[in-house]
């Protein structure tokens, strides 16, 4: 298991295209440089302690089809950004 933050390496792995991170001991929140991620596209937190809210940033990442967050300590809106996102 992986605890503490997201680190910010992560964010410098721009071929990245699949980042499961599900069912560690992740805390803190989701920074908004998670759009270095071009190539992202699925993305899952699902059952950590992840707070704070989706950053709008999420919305502009074109390749991402999947964004799983469940059972995390997530609060907010989901942005509008992301409510906009086409499928292709």
């Amino acid at each position: 298991k992986i605890s503490g933050s997201l680190p910010n390496s992560i964010f410098n792995l721009p071929s990245l295209g699949i980042l499961d991170l599900s069912a560690n001991g992740l805390t803190g929140t989701v920074s908004t440089a998670i759009a270095q991620l071009e190539n992202l596209a699925k993305f899952f937190l699902s059952d950590n302690q992840i707070s704070g809210t989706i950053p709008s940033e999420v919305g502009r990442m074109t390749r991402l089809r999947a964004f799983r967050t469940q059972n995390c300590r997530m609060t907010g809106v989901i942005p509008t950004e992301i409510a906009s996102m086409t499928t292709s």
